[in-house]
């Protein structure tokens, strides 16, 4: 009997080691969170997993920053529409300008948006949402489906957009109208933990698909037919940003923190175009530093290798160095430890790694990782 509730509670234990998480409104951003994030547009061997309703396990723990982007998420009273989103919490931003959040009711409801939305031209703009546009809606986990799309019309004479008249069109412009729609489908299609530089997380993947549509128009008194709106693509000017847009996000989010952990940012054809990621604005990396008051350089030759990769400590004293080979995907293939003198340069045997990317990373002897760069092994 002993055993039995012995191995029973040795099964309810392994079944609570990986057990997914569910994500509350705790992750909201609230008024003086400090978000730290990195983005990277080097994206080889970042590889979206099938979706599963098992536990999956995700390394990216390759990627170290060079820097920190932070973000101080401010209330919102501090903007300047407040007055008229007077339900908002925080702001955040979105298109380019001052994004206006509801935080209640365990949703993140956005609310609209005062400021500069871009599009390649500077509109100033104050839109209200009615219905407004639910960014989550929390509890969160797996599974998890939920869709929300929103709209708004805007115009604006031309008296406030004086940069028209440098456009060079070839006709008058009384007004510009902006049309804007978007419809987002949300998914938990996987779960598990993922790694990055600064730890290991248990995770839910969430899956966005968002298609946008943009439109802009111009108000134009044209022979015989009389005033009208017109897309400027008829008369020889494209709009930057116009049109129809498909993107891709998978957001891996814990439970405990405001920004997700990592965020595969990915184009209408699903290939990856960057990412982003949370970090340690104190542990960060950078290739050139002061090390005991001097300048270093390392540098790796050749690139592309075939059977014995060079590297190359400038500026680096005398120590005992670490030299690590991970594939693409960040599991460790080589690790040497090599004791030289300054300004040295140490080789490691590479033939008989697949062809393909890889990573290096040079240590030293107090554990201060130096560098991370790629490298790619060819054949002869």
């Amino acid at each position: 009997m002993k055993k039995t509730i012995l191995f029973i509670f040795s099964i309810l234990c392994t079944v609570s080691a990986i057990a997914q998480i569910t994500v509350t409104d705790a992750v909201f951003p609230a008024a003086g969170d400090l978000l730290f994030t990195a983005m990277d547009s080097a994206t080889v061997g970042v590889v979206i997993t099938p979706a599963s309703a098992t536990a999956q396990t995700w390394d990216f723990s390759y990627y170290w920053p060079q820097s920190a982007d932070t973000t101080e998420v401010q209330a919102a009273s501090a903007g300047t529409a407040f007055a008229d989103f007077p339900n908002s919490d925080v702001i955040l931003s979105f298109l380019g300008g001052e994004g206006y959040f509801d935080t209640d009711n365990q949703t993140l409801e956005l609310l609209g948006f005062a400021g500069d939305i871009g599009f390649g031209l500077p509109l100033p703009l104050l839109v209200q949402f009615n219905p407004t546009s639910t960014q989550m809606s929390t509890p969160v986990s797996y599974p998890y489906n939920f869709s929300d799309d929103f709209a708004f019309t805007q115009t604006l004479s031309s008296d406030v957009l004086p940069f028209l008249d440098s456009l060079g069109l070839p006709v008058e412009i009384d007004s510009v109208r902006v049309n804007y729609s978007a419809d987002r489908s949300d998914e938990v299609d996987a779960w598990g933990t993922l790694t990055t530089y600064t730890g290991t997380y248990d995770v839910l993947r969430l899956r966005k698909e968002e298609i946008t549509n943009t439109e802009i128009l111009i108000l134009t008194d044209l022979p015989i037919v009389g005033p009208t709106w017109v897309d400027p693509a008829i008369l020889g000017f494209e709009v930057p940003g116009a049109g129809l847009d498909t993107t891709y996000t998978y957001d891996f989010i814990s439970e405990f923190d405001k920004e997700p952990i990592m965020s595969v940012n990915q184009n209408a054809v699903q290939e990856t175009t960057s990412i982003t990621y949370k970090v340690d604005p104190n542990n960060l990396y950078v290739d050139v530093q002061y090390v005991q008051g001097r300048d270093y350089e390392i540098t790796a030759f050749p690139n592309p290798v075939v059977s014995q990769l060079t590297i190359a400590l400038k500026g680096l004293p005398a120590d005992a160095y670490t030299v690590k080979i991970y594939s693409i995907i960040g599991n460790q293939i080589i690790q040497e430890k090599q004791t030289v003198g300054a300004n040295a340069r140490m080789t490691t045997n590479t033939s008989k790694l697949k062809r393909g990317t890889y990573l290096y990373s040079v240590t030293n002897s107090s554990g201060q990782i130096l560098t991370t760069k790629r490298f790619v092994k060819t054949n002869p």
